[in-house]
């Protein structure tokens, strides 16, 4: 891992540091101003589009933090060392991100993610009919990887066009108000995740054991481990999609508040 992952990453972190330019604004960094909580609270009350992106963030990590993979490689597959064969997929699976940039000069970003949740609902629905077969899981991982792609890579992209929208609308930018937002769904997602599992898998008559320890667990467990992995994923997924319908609307609107901006802060720097 230390060779895939650390030391290409360390390298390429510190050739960007040498060598990229850094350009920003001075002027702008110098006229912000404080920011009040009514400011904030007028974003979150004005912005829905901010509650969008944390409603798709919540259900996303809720699927996230469920984790039932090892579950059911455990009991349906019968062996839970097989998921890590599932798990090297991953990395051819991440050169589909060099071609996000090509992607995203014709599609917009809720069209990606959409996209995406698509190939997940998919997924996870063949995840259900799959059992222990490694051809029909191998297609549906690639699948729900292809899934997690879009909303883990593009959300510092939302959350500017989120400050692009409000300062459209007069407010404060208000970048980290809108990444606090997502990033508290995020952790409430991921803990709702962990319950979700717990509760199910009880309700289900699930029998815990200690490591090593073999049990045969009720088919009522069974097949609650069998939707932990298919059918409640395909459902949140579903939610992810219509929040993510619902936020298309502001890629629509985004032509107009970027020409919008720009003549707004051409005209500022004249004033100036």
């Amino acid at each position: 891992l230390i060779l895939i992952y650390a030391l290409p990453l360390m390298l390429i972190g510190i050739l960007r540091f040498l060598f990229v330019k850094e350009e920003y604004d001075v002027d702008a960094a110098v006229k912000q101003e404080h920011i009040k909580m009514k400011e904030i609270l007028l974003m979150l009350k004005t912005n829905k589009y901010a509650w969008l992106f944390a409603g798709i963030t919540l259900c996303f990590n809720i699927v996230l933090g469920m984790n039932a993979a090892a579950y059911y490689f455990t009991y349906i597959v019968g062996d839970i060392g097989r998921f890590g064969t599932l798990q090297m997929l991953t990395i051819p699976m991440l050169l589909i991100m060099f071609i996000f940039p090509k992607l995203m000069n014709r599609i917009p970003v809720s069209g990606l993610i959409g996209m995406g949740t698509a190939f997940g609902i998919a997924g996870y629905i063949l995840n259900f009919f799959a059992g222990s077969s490694m051809t029909m899981l191998m297609i549906a991982f690639v699948a729900t990887s292809f899934a997690a792609l879009p909303i883990s890579y593009l959300q510092a992209l939302i959350i500017m066009n989120l400050a692009n929208f409000n300062e459209w609308k007069g407010m404060p930018r208000l970048e980290g108000t809108s990444g606090t937002v997502a990033g508290f769904a995020s952790k409430i997602g991921s803990g709702i995740g962990s319950g979700i599992l717990g509760i199910l898998l009880g309700a289900a008559g699930f029998v815990s054991t200690a490591t090593g320890e073999s049990v045969t667990q009720p088919a009522a467990a069974m097949t609650m481990i069998r939707c932990l992995y298919s059918i409640v994923p395909a459902v949140l997924f579903t939610i992810m999609l219509l929040f993510t319908i619902l936020y298309s609307k502001l890629d629509k609107l985004m032509p107009d508040i970027d020409q919008t901006l720009q003549s707004r802060r051409a005209v500022a720097k004249k004033t100036d």
